[in-house]
C-alpha cells in the first residue's frame, strides 16, 4: 500500500533557521529518501515551495475561479505543508514508523495518509 507523509511546520520555521542549519536538515532529508529507497519503500518526495507562490483553482457546481496563493485550508496562518514522501509500507503503522523517522524542523507535525486510488 502507498501512504502520504505530509510535511507540516510553522509558517516561518524554515526562513528563521540559519542557512547551516537549513543545510543539515536538507542532508538529513537526502540520507531518509537513500534509507527509505534502499528498502524499497520510496515511492517518491519532494519539497514544496512557498504558500505564496501557489495558485488555487476553486470549482464549485458549474463555476470555476483561479486565484494566487494557497487554498483557505492552507491559510489558517498556523501551518505550512512543506514537503512529503510518498512511501510503499503494508500497514499504516509501518507508515507511521517512516514518518517517526524522518528528518525535520522540530516542532514539525507528520500527517500518514493512505492513498486509496492506486
Amino acid at each position: 500500500m502507498k501512504f502520504l507523509l505530509l510535511i507540516v511546520n510553522a509558517p516561518d520555521a524554515w526562513d528563521t533557521m540559519a542557512a547551516s542549519q537549513q543545510q543539515q536538515i536538507i542532508d538529513r532529508m537526502n540520507a531518509f529518501g537513500a534509507e527509505l529507497d534502499k528498502a524499497g519503500a520510496l515511492v517518491t518526495c519532494g519539497g514544496l515551495a512557498p504558500p505564496t507562490t501557489a495558485t488555487t483553482v476553486h470549482i464549485a457546481s458549474e463555476h470555476q475561479s483561479v486565484s494566487d496563493g494557497p487554498a483557505l485550508v492552507a491559510r489558517t496562518g498556523d501551518a505550512n505543508i512543506t514537503g512529503f514522501f510518498i512511501v510503499e509500507a503494508d500497514t499504516q503503522g509501518g507508515a507511521v514508523e517512516w514518518a517517526k523517522r524522518l528528518p525535520v524542523i522540530d516542532d514539525s507535525r507528520i500527517e500518514v495518509r493512505h492513498i486509496a486510488q492506486e
